[in-house]
């Protein structure tokens, strides 16, 4: 290979910049207070940071979160990187309720105009302002004889305070649990509650490392716009890994490129079927809903009323169940 795509180089600009930034003032990595909701209420945090959301849950956004994809190995193990920053994504979405910025909107950031190696000032205003980021997380994985190493930065995107950092390292067959390792790591030093539930879980339940290869391949060719390779590739995926929640949302962002909505919809509920936890099916729902509206503005049929309904009642289900463990939470605080 000749090198790095651009737009894994913008996003290595960016985080050179970032950390050049972060080495210069010396800034030490803030970690938050273990189980302190109530300390994210003032940062804007995920949406059990608010006693309000308790509440009124449909009221308070949760924070949104760029993760640039990783900088990693080149050659056949290349797919390495887009997974593990797809993992990480999904982790921060199910787990802990952020809203993770669309890879379309951050291919558009990362080719915007740059200076001296990094991302000239508009760019960076648009960091903030069109991809909507309150916190972007860099990272690196580097793999040798077999052996993965994950090194993951998590900064505000206003500021460039560190919230957290984190490392994990372990063999190139186990990179789904890595990868839910450092996500576990950051989480914990933010100051994030981390249930006993996902801390006993696996991050991709009954996924492979095939499958998780087959994937982020299908993701490299959409992203690419070589729609048909991706549908191939997505579409093994999805059948040999029913629960691959991820996987089935690539296929429908295929689909949707094609031009074939139908389908689109048909794989979103079948990515919210397989959907775990009340912030991954609150995520989810939204998206059965939006496609469902455009289905049905279409051609209006019975089926598209059907998935709109029944998303609109699990979206409704997950934020009733996101603010009873806030409540939860809130009766456990010292």
């Amino acid at each position: 290979m000749t090198g790095p795509p651009p737009i894994r180089q913008a996003a290595l600009a960016l985080a050179a910049a970032v950390l050049c930034a972060l080495t210069a003032e010396r800034r030490p990595v803030e970690h938050g207070r273990r189980g302190s909701p109530g300390d994210w209420a003032g940062r804007g945090g995920p949406v059990f940071g608010t006693a309000a959301y308790a509440q009124e849950p449909q009221q308070h956004a949760p924070s949104t979160l760029a993760v640039l994809p990783f900088d990693g190995p080149t050659g056949e193990v290349e797919w390495v990187a887009t997974a593990v920053a797809d993992l990480l994504s999904s982790a921060f979405t199910r787990s802990l309720g952020f809203e993770v910025v669309e890879r379309s909107k951050l291919e558009e950031l990362l080719t915007a105009p740059r200076r001296d190696g990094g991302l000239d000032d508009e760019s960076r205003q648009r960091l903030r302002t069109v991809a909507k980021a309150d916190y972007v997380l860099v990272g690196q994985a580097t793999l040798a004889d077999g052996k993965l190493t994950l090194r993951a930065l998590l900064v505000e995107a206003q500021t460039g305070r560190r919230v957290s950092e984190a490392e994990s390292e372990g063999s190139l067959a186990d990179l789904a649990q890595v990868t839910g390792t450092l996500a576990k790591q950051l989480a914990a030093r933010m100051g994030m509650p981390i249930g006993a539930e996902w801390s006993q879980r696996p991050l991709v339940p009954g996924v492979g490392l095939s499958a998780l290869e087959g994937y982020a391949r299908g993701c490299r060719s959409l992203s690419q716009g070589d729609y048909s390779d991706a549908l191939a590739a997505l579409t093994r995926v999805t059948r040999s890994a029913a629960t691959f929640v991820l996987a089935h949302v690539a296929l429908a962002k295929t689909y949707d490129m094609l031009g074939e909505q139908e389908h689109a919809l048909a794989c979103y509920r079948q990515a919210l079927r397989a959907a775990e936890g009340p912030h991954e099916r609150r995520h989810l729902a939204a998206r059965v809903i939006k496609m469902a509206r455009r289905v049905h503005d279409q051609d209006p049929g019975e089926e598209a009323q059907r998935a709109l309904e029944e998303a609109l009642r699990l979206e409704r289900e997950a934020q009733l169940a996101i603010a009873d463990a806030l409540r939860a939470s809130l009766r456990d605080e010292p």
